[in-house]
């Protein structure tokens, strides 16, 4: 799970994928952000969790801010266990960066 190779200016858009290919259900999948769980108040800041079917969900952020910067987390899990998938996300924005003035 990444957030891919190139860096993410802000208001650039960002995505992960969640996907649990093997294992039985029912499965459950759950989003957390900086260690603390996804909660659906957080559209309000442009992150948006869509699940797709039993084994699929995606994270959104349409437009990113510098404050979106941090790890993201999925975590699957059933009657045989858990599985983690984490990517981290840096936004580079006027928050994240410097200029001096002549």
């Amino acid at each position: 799970m990444s957030f891919g190779d190139d860096p993410i200016n802000e208001g650039d858009t960002a995505g992960l994928q969640c996907m649990v290919v093997k294992g039985d259900q029912p499965v459950a999948l759950a989003w957390f952000i900086d260690g603390r769980p996804y909660r659906p108040e957080q559209a309000e800041r442009g992150v948006l969790v869509n699940k797709q079917g039993a084994k699929m969900s995606f994270l959104s952020i349409d437009a990113t801010r510098a404050e979106h910067t941090g790890e993201y987390r999925c975590e699957a899990t059933n009657a045989a266990g858990r599985d983690v998938q984490t990517a981290t996300l840096n936004v580079i924005g006027a928050a994240t960066t410097s200029s001096s003035v002549a």
